[in-house]
């Protein structure tokens, strides 16, 4: 009879961590495809000409929304895409400042970069206000999940 002789230990364990590791690069890519799919819809949303005539459903709707109305919803917009960016950085990144610092960089760059794309849009035109508006929809949202994870971590569950 003949005996199998087990594989050795260190030999499984590897294994077993290419295969961990080869899940996380994957559940990376995916953790970004929403905050990056918000951000291709600010674009779009930002890309809407304002002429004066709206012949589509997006431009017959930016013609609805008072500039008002248009200049309130930057704040829940660009919150959202913190919220977004924060979700999908933090079973990534370890330090709880680190995260809060990178997701602050990457709304706020976007935040001047869409201002910058609609100076080139018919009829629309960016402005020091809605920039202003979109980093304290950021602001705010940092905060509100900041102060949730620490609540969180106060109650038991493990801090990161």
């Amino acid at each position: 009879m003949t005996q199998r002789t087990p594989e050795p230990a260190n030999k499984i364990q590897k294994e077993g961590l290419q295969e961990t590791a080869r899940d996380t690069k994957g559940f990376r890519l995916r953790s970004f495809a929403f905050p990056l799919t918000y951000m291709a819809a600010i674009f779009l949303l930002s890309s809407i000409p304002d002429d004066g005539t709206p012949e589509s459903l997006p431009e017959k709707v930016l013609q609805w929304a008072s500039p008002g109305l248009q200049n309130l919803l930057h704040l829940p917009l660009f919150g959202g895409l913190a919220v977004a960016w924060y979700r999908a950085l933090r079973p990534i990144v370890e330090n709880r400042h680190a995260i809060l610092l990178l997701v602050f960089l990457v709304t706020t760059v976007y935040a001047f970069l869409d201002e910058w794309h609609q100076l080139y849009v018919p009829g629309r035109y960016g402005s020091w206000t809605d920039v202003l508006l979109n980093l304290t929809g950021i602001i705010a949202a940092l905060w509100i999940m900041d102060t949730r994870t620490r609540d969180t971590a106060g109650k038991g569950a493990p801090s990161r």
